[in-house]
């Protein structure tokens, strides 16, 4: 029950802050109030952006925490916050693109 309040408490101030996105003046007070804190809801609790991801597809807990869905439709706010869609940077090989000649 409480993290159900929790999640609905997180939601409403996800929604509060993306709708002020817009406004270069309230995104760097926001930057600066939440930079270095445990901002980002990831489901039982608030972790810092730098620990916390969009997509995620193993447990990776303590290390990793994915953002669950509740919060999932505010990614640009998500993503300003320092929020990752994932863990590692895919690389791009030329084959990856389509490119079928031989090596």
């Amino acid at each position: 029950m409480l993290l159900g309040i929790l999640e609905d408490s997180a939601v409403q101030i996800y929604a509060g802050l993306q709708a002020r996105l817009d406004d270069a003046a309230e995104c760097d007070a926001v930057r600066v109030m939440l930079e270095d804190s445990a901002c980002v809801w990831a489901g039982r609790g608030f972790v810092p952006a730098d620990r916390a991801l969009l997509s995620l597809n193993h447990d990776c807990t303590p290390y990793l925490h994915r953002v669950p869905e509740a919060v999932a439709p505010y990614k640009q706010l998500l993503a300003f916050l320092g929020v990752s869609f994932c863990p590692f940077p895919v690389p791009v090989s030329s084959r990856s693109l389509g490119d079928t000649r031989s090596a």
